[in-house]
């Protein structure tokens, strides 16, 4: 944009001084300063051609500079663009014979990547590869590997070991921080449920479970009594249908599942509205609400056929989405350090 301007400006300055000088149309003298065709010609850039009836002669040389230096700038840009993607095919030639580089296997030219290209000791091997040029590249490598992506590696795991949640609030599984029986999931599943349960026993998070009397709703009954029976305390969680019916055939159906009963006590509602509200599609779906100092938020998190831990795992995840709880909360070493987990 600023040679743009630059060479408006100088067109300009010529022309008002120059009115007259000769028959030469503004267009072309503009052309004769700047050819996108032609970068190698002078295109009259030079300090001869600024005529001596002008008080600004000065200005305009000073103008001229800068106008060259652009020039120069534009060229090499132009250059570096028509290397990387100029799509003309090149032509070379290949024993003796001009061809399209690639457009055969007598044709060969090795295809160079970016890195090739801004890597000349990768370059030179690729394009002549012998014992000595991948000797040269292999040194190279090394030098870098061992000054950069190894220290870089380094770095982050003794960061990690020093500063833990500081350094990385992530919920991280580290290979020397589990057992070959990857007893830390399972430790890791009671902790999260624990860190739930005492958001459900503040009031701040409460599970709402929309239910039908069809089919999947049925075989996922099992799955609902698993949920509620680790929950505490149970009320939180609330079963929803659309109609009386429905909600009668349900939990007739749940009498003949093992641990019926954990269905009793809880609180049960029949709200057709609630479906059209909350853009309930199908069912089973269970949906999570936050109660965070009178902000309510909530989200459908799974639908369908879940377990207790899958469940707890998306609550969990919606939870740090939101920022409701901070992020790293279940990290290996705390699960670890978390005393009550080993009773």
């Amino acid at each position: 944009m600023k040679s743009i301007i630059l060479y408006l400006v100088i067109t300009a300055f010529l022309f008002v001084y120059n009115i007259g000088a000769n028959e030469v149309s503004v267009a072309e003298r503009g052309n004769q300063f700047y050819k996108f065709d032609d970068f190698n010609t002078t295109n009259d850039l030079n300090e001869n051609n600024i005529e001596d009836n002008t008080n600004n002669k000065s200005i305009l040389k000073e103008l001229l500079k800068v106008a060259k230096e652009q020039r120069d700038i534009q060229k090499k840009i132009y250059e570096l663009l028509s290397e990387e993607i100029n799509p003309t095919p090149q032509k070379v030639v290949i024993n003796g014979k001009e061809c399209i580089a690639n457009s055969s296997a007598d044709c060969f030219v090795m295809p160079l990547t970016k890195d090739a290209k801004r890597i000349p000791v990768l370059k030179k091997m690729l394009v002549n590869p012998t014992p000595e040029t991948a000797k040269d590249y292999l040194q190279w490598q090394a030098k870098y590997l061992s000054t950069g992506p190894f220290k870089v590696g380094r770095s982050f795991q003794y960061a990690m070991n020093t500063y833990g949640e500081e350094a990385y609030p992530m919920n991280i599984t580290r290979t020397a921080l589990n057992t070959n029986t990857n007893e830390l999931k399972g430790k890791r599943e009671d902790y999260r449920q624990k860190l739930l349960n005492k958001m459900y026993v503040d009031k701040t998070l409460g599970l709402y479970i929309f239910l039908s009397a069809k089919a999947l709703d049925y075989f996922s009954a099992t799955e609902i009594s698993d949920i509620i029976i680790n929950v505490k305390p149970k009320e939180t969680v609330t079963l929803i249908f659309k109609s009386e019916k429905e909600k009668k055939d349900f939990i007739e159906s749940t009498e003949v599942i093992k641990n019926a009963k954990n269905f009793q006590g809880i609180k049960i509602l029949v709200n057709e509205k609630s479906f059209k509200n909350n853009n309930i599609y199908m069912t089973p779906t269970y949906m999570a609400v936050s109660n965070i100092k009178d902000s309510i938020k909530k989200q459908a998190v799974a639908i369908g056929r879940v377990s207790q831990d899958s469940l707890n795992s998306k609550i969990y995840e919606w939870l740090e989405q939101e920022d409701i709880i901070k992020r790293g909360g279940l990290s290996d070493y705390k699960v670890w350090n978390d005393t009550d987990g080993d009773k």
